[in-house]
């Protein structure tokens, strides 16, 4: 018995019904890199200039197709546009795209939920502590948490650090113009 259809059938829809959000996703990605750039020529002409551009949009254009978070997606694009618009941000947006590309959906609902708390160090450290050990760690990779030693040898998360702030500026950047 054959739980999957060689053709036709449920699965077929199945598949081209990803295949066309997976577009449309990458197709979001370009669009916004293109709006942050200025123009198609601008981010064209830096992908022909730049290979660190173009493996950026490569990069965030896969990324976008493996991602639900709309604002991450536009964020990515956002990122790219303005590496092609100017090669002094191109490091330091290389560096944001990584952290964006690292980030999913469960890393940004622990963020926002440290960041309701304020200055809460106690009330930080035990939304941090509640949260699944990959996505603690991913927020101090990333360099998005304040943390100090604990007696374990471990690393208690405290509160957030400036660069959270900007990259959440970031993926929220326009959703007022947006449904996000």
């Amino acid at each position: 018995m054959l739980l999957f259809p060689v053709s036709g059938g449920p699965l077929s829809v199945l598949v081209a019904d990803v295949a066309t959000r997976d577009r449309a996703r990458v197709t979001e990605v370009g669009t916004t890199a293109i709006e942050a750039a200025g123009s198609p020529e601008v981010l064209l002409d830096a992908v022909q200039r730049d290979e660190r551009v173009a493996d950026m949009l490569v990069t965030a254009a896969f990324a976008a197709s493996q991602t639900s978070v709309q604002g991450k997606r536009r964020a990515m694009g956002r990122v790219v546009g303005r590496a092609a618009q100017d090669d002094a941000a191109i490091d330091e947006s290389q560096v944001m795209l990584r952290v964006l590309i690292d980030l999913d959906a469960p890393e940004f609902q622990v963020l926002a939920r440290i960041a309701g708390v304020g200055g809460d160090q106690d009330a930080a450290r035990s939304i941090a502590d509640s949260a699944p050990a990959p996505i603690a760690q991913a927020l101090i990779r990333n360099g998005l948490v304040n943390t100090a030693g604990t007696l374990g040898g471990g690393l208690a998360i405290l509160g957030l650090t400036p660069f959270r702030r900007s990259l959440l500026d970031f993926v929220h950047e326009g959703d007022q113009e947006s449904d996000t």
